[in-house]
Protein backbone atom coordinates (compact mmCIF):
# COMPACT_ATOMS: atom_id res chain seq x y z
CA UNK A 1 0.00 0.00 0.00
CA UNK A 2 1.30 3.46 -0.85
CA UNK A 3 0.71 6.70 1.08
CA UNK A 4 -2.27 8.53 -0.41
CA UNK A 5 -0.42 11.86 -0.54
CA UNK A 6 2.07 10.31 -2.97
CA UNK A 7 -0.54 9.02 -5.41
CA UNK A 8 -0.03 10.42 -8.88
CA UNK A 9 -2.91 10.30 -11.33
CA UNK A 10 -2.17 9.22 -14.92
CA UNK A 11 1.52 10.02 -14.56
CA UNK A 12 0.84 13.69 -15.30
CA UNK A 13 1.98 14.97 -11.92
CA UNK A 14 -1.51 15.70 -10.63
CA UNK A 15 -2.17 14.50 -7.12
CA UNK A 16 -5.50 13.52 -5.66
CA UNK A 17 -6.98 16.30 -3.58
CA UNK A 18 -5.35 16.71 -0.18
CA UNK A 19 -8.65 15.70 1.39
CA UNK A 20 -7.68 12.13 0.54
CA UNK A 21 -5.03 12.34 3.28
CA UNK A 22 -7.43 13.28 6.08
CA UNK A 23 -9.32 10.70 8.13
CA UNK A 24 -12.62 9.81 6.52
CA UNK A 25 -14.69 10.85 9.54
CA UNK A 26 -13.21 14.37 9.48
CA UNK A 27 -14.38 15.20 5.96
CA UNK A 28 -17.62 17.11 5.42
CA UNK A 29 -19.22 17.88 2.07
CA UNK A 30 -20.00 21.44 1.03
CA UNK A 31 -21.67 21.61 -2.36
CA UNK A 32 -22.34 25.04 -3.86
CA UNK A 33 -26.05 25.49 -4.58
CA UNK A 34 -25.30 26.76 -8.10
CA UNK A 35 -23.34 23.70 -9.19
CA UNK A 36 -24.78 20.28 -10.01
CA UNK A 37 -24.58 17.65 -7.31
CA UNK A 38 -21.35 15.65 -7.71
CA UNK A 39 -21.54 11.95 -8.52
CA UNK A 40 -21.15 10.00 -5.27
CA UNK A 41 -19.14 6.78 -5.41
CA UNK A 42 -20.41 4.73 -2.46
CA UNK A 43 -18.19 2.57 -0.25
CA UNK A 44 -15.17 3.19 -2.44
CA UNK A 45 -11.64 1.86 -2.46
CA UNK A 46 -8.53 2.71 -4.45
CA UNK A 47 -6.37 0.42 -6.55
CA UNK A 48 -3.46 0.87 -8.91
CA UNK A 49 -3.38 -0.24 -12.55
CA UNK A 50 -1.35 0.32 -15.70
CA UNK A 51 -3.11 2.34 -18.41
CA UNK A 52 -2.87 1.87 -22.21
CA UNK A 53 0.32 3.98 -22.33
CA UNK A 54 1.99 1.77 -19.69
CA UNK A 55 1.68 4.44 -16.97
CA UNK A 56 0.57 3.51 -13.46
CA UNK A 57 -2.70 5.17 -12.47
CA UNK A 58 -5.06 5.12 -9.53
CA UNK A 59 -8.56 3.76 -10.04
CA UNK A 60 -11.45 4.21 -7.60
CA UNK A 61 -13.92 1.36 -7.28
CA UNK A 62 -17.27 1.47 -5.53
CA UNK A 63 -21.00 1.59 -6.18
CA UNK A 64 -23.46 4.06 -7.71
CA UNK A 65 -27.06 4.47 -6.63
CA UNK A 66 -29.74 6.01 -8.83
CA UNK A 67 -28.70 9.56 -7.86
CA UNK A 68 -25.13 8.87 -8.99
CA UNK A 69 -26.36 7.19 -12.16
CA UNK A 70 -28.46 10.23 -13.08
CA UNK A 71 -25.35 12.44 -12.82
CA UNK A 72 -23.39 10.53 -15.47
CA UNK A 73 -22.70 11.95 -18.92
CA UNK A 74 -22.50 10.16 -22.26
CA UNK A 75 -19.62 10.83 -24.67
CA UNK A 76 -20.03 10.99 -28.44
CA UNK A 77 -18.00 7.79 -28.81
CA UNK A 78 -20.82 5.77 -27.25
CA UNK A 79 -23.14 3.62 -29.30
CA UNK A 80 -26.84 4.38 -29.24
CA UNK A 81 -29.03 3.09 -26.44
CA UNK A 82 -30.90 -0.04 -27.50
CA UNK A 83 -34.64 0.20 -27.94
CA UNK A 84 -36.63 -2.51 -26.14
CA UNK A 85 -37.46 -4.38 -29.35
CA UNK A 86 -33.97 -4.28 -30.90
CA UNK A 87 -31.32 -7.00 -30.74
CA UNK A 88 -33.76 -9.76 -29.86
CA UNK A 89 -34.95 -7.99 -26.73
CA UNK A 90 -31.42 -7.89 -25.25
CA UNK A 91 -32.28 -4.63 -23.50
CA UNK A 92 -35.43 -6.19 -22.06
CA UNK A 93 -33.34 -9.04 -20.66
CA UNK A 94 -31.02 -6.57 -18.90
CA UNK A 95 -34.04 -4.71 -17.50
CA UNK A 96 -35.58 -8.01 -16.36
CA UNK A 97 -32.34 -8.89 -14.59
CA UNK A 98 -32.30 -5.48 -12.86
CA UNK A 99 -35.94 -5.91 -11.81
CA UNK A 100 -35.10 -9.30 -10.28
CA UNK A 101 -32.17 -7.85 -8.32
CA UNK A 102 -29.42 -9.54 -10.35
CA UNK A 103 -26.08 -7.79 -9.84
CA UNK A 104 -24.84 -6.56 -13.20
CA UNK A 105 -21.16 -6.38 -14.13
CA UNK A 106 -19.34 -3.19 -13.10
CA UNK A 107 -19.32 -0.19 -15.40
CA UNK A 108 -16.24 1.84 -16.35
CA UNK A 109 -16.31 5.62 -15.94
CA UNK A 110 -13.94 8.45 -16.76
CA UNK A 111 -13.78 11.64 -14.71
CA UNK A 112 -12.43 14.63 -16.61
CA UNK A 113 -10.33 15.95 -13.77
CA UNK A 114 -9.25 14.84 -10.30
CA UNK A 115 -11.38 17.02 -8.02
CA UNK A 116 -12.75 14.77 -5.30
CA UNK A 117 -13.93 15.00 -1.75
CA UNK A 118 -14.15 12.18 0.73
CA UNK A 119 -17.37 11.97 2.76
CA UNK A 120 -17.42 9.08 5.19
CA UNK A 121 -16.93 5.92 3.17
CA UNK A 122 -17.92 7.66 -0.07
CA UNK A 123 -16.05 9.70 -2.66
CA UNK A 124 -17.65 12.74 -4.31
CA UNK A 125 -16.56 13.05 -7.95
CA UNK A 126 -16.73 16.79 -8.54
CA UNK A 127 -15.74 16.92 -12.23
CA UNK A 128 -17.85 15.64 -15.14
CA UNK A 129 -18.07 11.83 -15.14
CA UNK A 130 -18.58 9.98 -18.44
CA UNK A 131 -19.73 6.42 -19.11
CA UNK A 132 -16.93 4.61 -20.95
CA UNK A 133 -18.39 1.10 -20.71
CA UNK A 134 -21.87 0.22 -19.47
CA UNK A 135 -24.33 2.52 -21.24
CA UNK A 136 -26.86 -0.28 -21.86
CA UNK A 137 -26.72 -1.34 -18.19
CA UNK A 138 -27.16 2.26 -17.03
CA UNK A 139 -30.06 2.75 -19.44
CA UNK A 140 -31.74 -0.41 -18.14
CA UNK A 141 -31.37 0.72 -14.51
CA UNK A 142 -32.82 4.15 -15.35
CA UNK A 143 -35.80 2.52 -17.10
CA UNK A 144 -36.50 0.20 -14.16
CA UNK A 145 -36.24 3.14 -11.73
CA UNK A 146 -38.63 5.17 -13.88
CA UNK A 147 -41.21 2.37 -13.99
CA UNK A 148 -40.85 1.48 -10.30
CA UNK A 149 -39.83 4.52 -8.19
CA UNK A 150 -40.07 2.44 -4.97
CA UNK A 151 -37.42 0.06 -6.32
CA UNK A 152 -35.17 2.95 -7.45
CA UNK A 153 -33.72 3.48 -3.96
CA UNK A 154 -32.38 -0.08 -3.84
CA UNK A 155 -30.72 -0.10 -7.28
CA UNK A 156 -26.90 -0.18 -7.20
CA UNK A 157 -24.23 -0.93 -9.77
CA UNK A 158 -20.51 -1.40 -9.30
CA UNK A 159 -18.29 1.20 -10.92
CA UNK A 160 -14.63 1.66 -11.74
CA UNK A 161 -13.56 5.30 -12.11
CA UNK A 162 -10.51 6.48 -14.06
CA UNK A 163 -9.29 9.96 -13.16
CA UNK A 164 -8.15 12.87 -15.36
CA UNK A 165 -9.50 11.35 -18.55
CA UNK A 166 -10.01 13.16 -21.83
CA UNK A 167 -12.41 12.52 -24.67
CA UNK A 168 -9.52 10.89 -26.56
CA UNK A 169 -8.47 8.59 -23.68
CA UNK A 170 -12.10 7.60 -23.03
CA UNK A 171 -12.63 6.83 -26.73
CA UNK A 172 -9.49 4.68 -26.79
CA UNK A 173 -10.53 2.75 -23.66
CA UNK A 174 -14.07 2.35 -25.05
CA UNK A 175 -12.66 0.71 -28.18
CA UNK A 176 -10.28 -1.50 -26.18
CA UNK A 177 -13.10 -2.71 -23.91
CA UNK A 178 -15.55 -3.27 -26.77
CA UNK A 179 -13.38 -4.72 -29.54
CA UNK A 180 -14.77 -8.26 -29.09
CA UNK A 181 -18.29 -7.38 -28.02
CA UNK A 182 -21.41 -7.97 -30.06
CA UNK A 183 -22.22 -5.01 -32.32
CA UNK A 184 -25.20 -3.01 -31.08
CA UNK A 185 -26.56 -1.94 -34.45
CA UNK A 186 -27.26 -4.02 -37.59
Amino acid sequence: MWPLREIIISGKGKQMSDVMERPRAAIRSRVDENTPEPVRLLDYGLSEATNAEGVEEIIAQGFLNIDGILGLKVGHYQREVLHPISQGNRKNSIENAVSKGVRLPNITLGMRGCDTRQVGEDLLLKNDVYIIDGLQRISAIKNVAERDPDKAASLLIGAEVRFDTTQASETELFHILNIRRTPMSP
